[in-house]
């Protein structure tokens, strides 16, 4: 039982580091910063590499 809900946590903080770093994204964009800086910011912020941050930024 203590497995199950280990996982059901776990689960729910990556959807909501997900969903961080969807907002991050879509409020830099409304701001009118270059995907580059976002891309550079979602690295920063998330301990992502140049990859990872990418695929957020070019949905």
């Amino acid at each position: 039982m203590c497995d199950v809900m280990e996982r059901a946590v776990n689960k729910g903080k990556e959807e909501e580091r997900i969903n961080s770093i969807k907002v991050l994204v879509s409020s830099l964009e409304e701001f009118g910063i270059s995907s580059e800086a976002i891309i550079e910011k979602v690295m920063e912020k998330f301990n992502f590499s140049r990859d990872e941050a990418t695929k957020y930024v070019n949905k």
